[in-house]
């Protein structure tokens, strides 16, 4: 049984297959990884093409080249492009989904959630649920000062 990596696998992998050199993205991704240094990690490339890191790390590993799918690759190109011309942020650990930390006023918050839970005999959770945050967060909101 012979090993041909010039041609894609047929019968076991439907889906459309695409090269992946190595040594090419290896040494895009250390740049790319130099360039934001420091904080920028290989995980947070990973999770930015909805990738595992695992994933990612073996595809650094493997021989020269090994076919992967074509959705793969191309998310990995849009997320590799972006960070290397700029266009695409990566959030830091702790920032969250809501990076510019919008101010808002505790006593407003406190305000409208009374006002609905006393006018339309709802539960502060219901409340929660509707704004799409957990019970907790939302009383962290109401308690914290603006």
């Amino acid at each position: 049984m012979s090993n041909n990596l010039d041609s894609p696998p047929q019968a076991d992998f439907p889906e459309n297959r695409i090269r992946f050199d190595k040594e090419v993205w290896r040494k895009r991704i250390d740049a790319v990884l130099g360039m934001h240094s420091p904080g920028l990690k290989m995980k947070e490339i990973a999770k930015l093409a909805d990738m595992n890191r695992r994933r990612l790390s073996s595809l650094l590993h493997v021989p020269t080249c090994i076919w992967i799918r074509a959705q793969e690759l191309r998310k990995l190109e849009e997320v590799m492009q972006g960070l290397e011309d700029g266009t695409l942020e990566y959030k830091k650990r702790g920032q969250g989904r809501n990076p510019e930390g919008i101010p808002f006023c505790r006593d407003s918050i406190s305000q409208l959630v009374k006002y609905y839970t006393k006018h339309f005999s709802v539960t502060m959770d219901f409340v929660a649920m509707e704004a799409g945050m957990t019970p907790g967060r939302l009383r962290d909101l109401m308690r914290k000062s603006g």
